[in-house]
């Protein structure tokens, strides 16, 4: 129960009057003088005039703040915090009283209420810098690091600090952390400069002997941001402080200078440092190999092999230099010694990731028997695989080898290999882009597998049968992985990624409704409210012709996550190609020009974004400027399938440069021989020719791929029957094309009529 303010005035001594006992007015007894309590004591004596309703106020609001302190010392968060409440009630402007409240809000897991009362405090006193700092922990705290960094900003040029305070070193080590998660190294170095002032000169800042602790233990962090911005001298200043600090015991600044020394080409006080910190018997294989890049950068490669050696002899327990000294074995071809040190570091220290170093070994002695058994138990222990999966699948020989033991294994028993060892074979299959083989162990994988299993190997299978075009049976796939509910924050993000493959094989099947379900179901978690799974949203609505609903949804996306740079430009490429779908040429060209600008440093994007471009104008008709753009692609890149396809199109379209056209299209075909729109091409080049019969095998063959069902290919498959005297199967043709174009989103009327006349000539009409 909370104290009454009453009660409060009686235990803080706030009595302010003594006022006798009121009686009837023939009886009330002479007015006596109250008899102070001890010398000095002033006279109590009652009221003049009674108290003003604003003085009573702010007297009963001072009451319910001090019993919400008194509250507090007893640690009842709760109460305390009703008692503010009360007093802010009476007072809604007390400052002090939003102090209090606010960390209470927060400790009451109200982090909603802690931050709307400390938006009003800044309201009430922009210039109270606790509360501002308070405000940009709590945005930090909800990962709004803009929002802090401005909360920040605005405390630290608050006209009550005191720049040269334990205060302004405070928030200087806030405004540090914020601006280096967000990348903001202008803002980090201006902290930094602070920070290591008060370092160097702590009694100018009013420090005590905890804040210099604190502050001395954010020293690496300040070191490393100088060195992140490339002030390595300024860098060097802060790590030999620290180690002026810390006298002669070795610690990791030792290796931070050691760093800084190495890229200022101070080999020998690179080296000096080093060995000060491999006194520490560092377990990490990096500091190792910065040593080794110091003894070849001073010419002393020789001295690498037999130094490490003796590392490894006098701390034989540390697995991480064992394994370290195993990849200078194998680096020199000693592979019976490399896979020595590592089967011992593996008995001593069970580290599991001495597996993935033996399995290096077993690749470069093409044991595949071996090399898949260690694959197996560095996954089993958790050890990342993907690196060495990755290349054992770009070695041909090996992932041959690898993959035809695993195959003749299951056809010798079936039973041979368990969960695990097919789930690593499909894997690797996989990475080699044997689709057939990948999906034959992931099945098997599959059937082997624990309830808890289903969704990881689900995700991989599901995505070699979508990458196989099978996408019905991709779907059954994913919805199968979705059947168990998630339990940890992996396994929710797994969801989310199964739910976004689901939604990519339902539009691939034409099943439009059921993606967008399986976004919004992904978008309605936690973990899938990033902007991949929200710019899917957009890009399936492109896919499935819903123009409009498109750029609603990527506008949307364009505002939501405009400080995601990476979102930003692929939204915004999708986004200009839906103002071309939409037929609004000027607004297209002008956003793939403002993009080549924008990302003058980025050659994918310039180069997609030039291509967009030419097309864009071939379909305003302005062939002279489509020509221009893709010739100066091509010189850039000459073998650049889609570069030879379109610039090649587009001479067959101008009906010139016929020979060279053919040969740049067939090198495209020859890159992707399922593509249709290079299929569609190549017919028409080949029409151009006179080559009909040749180019009705292509376009009939482009109709029957994914994406083949296209009015342009329909009507070029229609010309080309037309001229070898088959003109009902042209006619036929060309009404299929017409209604393929008139049901499109935005038909091109040009389209339209070309179509309608050649049908209409055809039909004798």
């Amino acid at each position: 129960m909370s104290l009454s303010p009453a009660r409060v005035l009686a235990i803080a001594g706030c009595c302010l009057s003594m006022v006798p006992a009121v009686f009837g007015q023939e009886d009330q007894p002479k007015q006596k003088t109250v008899i102070p309590r001890q010398p000095g004591d002033d006279i109590a004596s009652p009221l003049d005039k009674p108290l003003s309703e604003k003085t009573k106020t702010r007297l009963d609001a001072e009451s319910w703040f001090m019993a919400g302190k008194l509250e507090q010392r007893k640690g009842r968060n709760q109460q305390a915090y009703e008692a503010f409440q009360k007093a802010l009630s009476l007072d809604p402007d007390g400052v002090e009283i939003y102090r209090e409240l606010i960390p209470l809000a927060f400790a009451l897991n109200n982090p909603s209420e802690a931050a709307r009362l400390a938006q009003k405090a800044v309201e009430l006193d922009p210039d109270d810098y606790e509360i501002l700092q308070q405000l940009s922990r709590l945005s930090a705290r909800s990962n709004r690091v803009p929002e802090a960094m401005k909360f920040i900003g605005q405390a630290l040029k608050s006209k009550r600090l005191d720049q040269f305070s334990l205060e302004a070193v405070s928030l200087n080590l806030d405004l540090l952390n914020y601006s280096s998660m967000s990348q903001q190294m202008n803002r980090a170095i201006d902290a930094c400069d602070v920070l290591f002032a008060a370092l160097r000169d702590p009694r100018r800042y009013k420090l005590d002997a905890r804040a210099q602790r604190t502050l001395a233990q954010q020293t690496e962090l300040i070191g490393n941001v100088y060195a992140a911005a490339g002030k390595r001298g300024k860098a060097i200043e802060v790590f030999e402080e620290q180690a002026r600090v810390r006298g002669d015991r070795p610690g990791t600044h030792n290796f931070s200078l050691a760093r800084l020394y190495f890229i200022e080409k101070d080999f020998e006080n690179a080296e000096k440092q080093l060995l000060q910190f491999f006194e520490t018997k560092p377990k990490e294989m990096l500091a190792y190999r910065l040593y080794s890049q110091i003894l070849t950068s001073s010419k002393r490669e020789e001295e690498i092999l037999p130094n490490i050696q003796k590392f490894a002899e006098d701390d034989k327990r540390n697995a991480g230099l064992q394994y370290f000294l195993a990849d200078l074995y194998v680096q020199a071809d000693r592979l019976d010694e490399a896979e020595d040190v590592i089967k011992r570091a593996i008995r001593s220290s069970g580290n599991p990731a001495g597996y993935l170093g033996l399995a290096e070994v077993y690749r470069k002695q093409k044991k595949p028997k071996q090399l898949l058994d260690a694959l197996v138990k560095a996954q089993r222990g958790g050890v990342d695989t993907d690196p060495l999966v990755g290349r054992i699948a770009s070695d041909a020989e090996v992932s041959a080898s690898l993959l035809e033991a695993g195959s003749q294994m299951l056809e010798d028993d079936p039973e041979a290999l368990d969960h695990r060892t097919n789930y690593m074979l499909g894997r690797i299959a996989a990475a080699a882009e044997k689709s057939d083989e990948a999906i034959s162990f992931l099945r098997n994988a599959l059937q082997l597998g624990s309830v808890e299993q289903v969704p990881m190997v689900s995700l991989d299978l599901g995505t070699q049968l979508l990458f196989t075009d099978k996408y019905d049976e991709a779907a059954t796939v994913f919805e199968n992985g979705l059947k168990r509910r998630p339990r940890t924050p992996q396994e929710r993000s797994r969801v989310v990624f199964l739910l976004y493959r689901l939604a990519q094989a339902r539009e691939f099947a034409d099943n439009t409704d059921a993606a967008i379900r399986a976004l919004k179901r992904a978008q309605g978690m936690q973990e899938g409210n990033i902007p991949l799974i929200h710019y899917q949203e957009g890009w399936t609505y492109f896919h499935a012709q819903q123009i409009d609903k498109a750029e609603e949804k990527l506008q949307e996306v364009l505002r939501r996550y405009n400080t995601e740079p990476d979102t930003t430009m692929r939204t915004r490429m999708l986004l200009a190609s839906v103002h071309s779908r939409q037929r609004d040429f000027p607004t297209a060209i002008e956003e793939f020009e403002s993009i080549i600008r924008d990302y003058a440093g980025n050659p994918d994007t310039v180069r997609s974004a030039r291509m967009s471009l030419s097309s864009l104008y071939i379909s305003k008709g302005d062939q002279p400027k489509a020509e221009a753009i893709l010739e100066e692609v091509l010189k850039e890149d000459p073998d650049d399938p889609g570069v030879n396809n379109d610039l090649g199109y587009l001479y067959a379209d101008q009906n010139k440069k016929l020979e060279q056209a053919e040969a740049m299209i067939r090198k495209a075909v020859d890159s992707e021989p399922d593509n249709a729109a290079y299929l569609d091409s190549l017919g028409w080049v080949l029409f151009r020719r006179a080559k009909y019969a040749e180019a009705i095998e292509w376009l009939e063959k482009a109709i029957k791929l994914p994406g083949g069902n296209d009015s342009t290919i329909i009507e070029h498959l229609g010309d080309n029957l037309e001229k070898i005297d088959k003109q009902d199967e042209a006619l036929k043709r060309w009404e299929e094309a017409l209604k393929v174009e008139e049901s499109a989103a935005y038909p091109d009327d040009t389209v339209v009529k070309r179509l309608q006349g050649k049908i209409k000539a055809a039909s004798g009409e």
